[in-house]
């Protein structure tokens, strides 16, 4: 069994990428691999509200007008 993970940020976001092993495996029900999916989570989990996104009810999105 080959376990990796990894943690980096790429612009505002982070990323999180972990492999327990095979798919096969019963990995996911440990309870370890579950608490390190579980710091993860709150790891990478927003710490502040996004002002930059663009909704779809924003009156920044403009969309074209249909033919």
């Amino acid at each position: 069994m080959f376990r990796s993970g990894v943690t980096y940020t790429r612009g505002a976001g982070k990323v999180f990428y972990f492999s327990p092993s095979d798919q096969d495996y019963p990995a996911y029900h440990h309870p370890d691999i579950q608490r390190v999916l579980a710091n993860a989570v709150c790891w990478a989990a927003p710490t502040r509200p996004r002002s930059d996104l663009v909704t779809v009810n924003s009156p920044r999105l403009r969309v074209p007008a249909g033919d």
